[in-house]
């Protein structure tokens, strides 16, 4: 189809450029223009002119094309490469506060990607764009950037690892209150988010205390974990029941994995 449409040009061309000679030299030579009588070589000149202009505004239509092809390849690349940039951009961000995290924790930080969520009735987990190609292992631990605690390495792949999430029901943690001596254990209560247990009667706990990690067991301490969001006090029972809701609000983006 290609080539018949490139004959049809060429023989197109051929007929106009020929016209046009013919006009320019032939059709202006006075026996001729006799011959032909004046009323048939105006209408002979008019056509050849108005086949000059077609020919003119061909060529101009081919070259406004070749440019527009031009503009568009140079948009595509200018897009490319902004997109390139950004990127760049952002693991250069993600390295520094890697580092900083490094040296706060003293521990190996790797920085990853949360790309994919599952919140079913039988758990919450979470998908990490990392994997034991990037040294990720069970039991390694997951935070924001701004130290809240999103989970633990469960499951290992080679490019990417399953992590369960602070709301998942498998999921504890020890946790005391900031700026308190009240300790307890913080578990996953799926859609409920989570409950602060052990919590005993005479323990200072109130609504809207802030919870982070111990130190007393694999997690690090100081990793913020939730607000206390409700405490029941019944004086027949041992222990208060008491309600937290996970600080880890927003489960997609920038992750940092926590070496163990």
């Amino acid at each position: 189809m290609q080539n018949r449409n490139s004959r049809f040009i060429l023989i197109l061309l051929a007929v106009v450029l020929t016209l046009v000679l013919l006009s320019a030299f032939w059709l202006d030579r006075p026996p001729l223009r006799a011959a032909l009588g004046n009323e048939w070589g105006a209408a002979i000149f008019s056509q050849a002119g108005r086949l000059d202009v077609f020919f003119s505004s061909f060529i101009r239509w081919r070259e406004l094309s070749r440019e527009n092809e031009e503009l568009k390849n140079k948009l595509e690349e200018g897009i490319a490469l902004k997109a390139s940039v950004r990127q760049l951009e952002n693991e250069n961000r993600q390295l520094k506060i890697a580092l900083g995290i490094a040296n706060r924790s003293n521990t190996d930080v790797i920085p990853g990607g949360i790309f994919d969520i599952s919140l079913s009735p039988d758990g919450y987990t979470a998908l990490l764009n990392k994997g034991s190609n990037d040294n990720v292992a069970d039991g390694d631990i997951v935070i924001t950037e701004n130290n809240i605690l999103l989970g633990m390495v469960r499951t290992v792949f080679a490019s990417s690892a399953k992590v369960t999430l602070v709301s998942d029901p498998s999921f504890k943690v020890t946790v005391t209150v900031l700026g308190g001596i009240a300790k307890g254990i913080a578990k996953g209560m799926l859609d409920r988010g989570m409950a602060m247990e052990l919590v005993v009667q005479t323990d200072d706990v109130k609504k809207g205390d802030t919870l982070v990690s111990s130190g007393d067991d694999m997690f690090p301490g100081g990793l913020v974990v939730g607000t206390v969001d409700k405490v029941e006090v019944n004086n027949a029972k041992l222990f208060k029941q008491v309600s937290v809701a996970p600080s880890a609000s927003n489960l997609t983006g920038d992750v940092y994995i926590l070496k163990q």
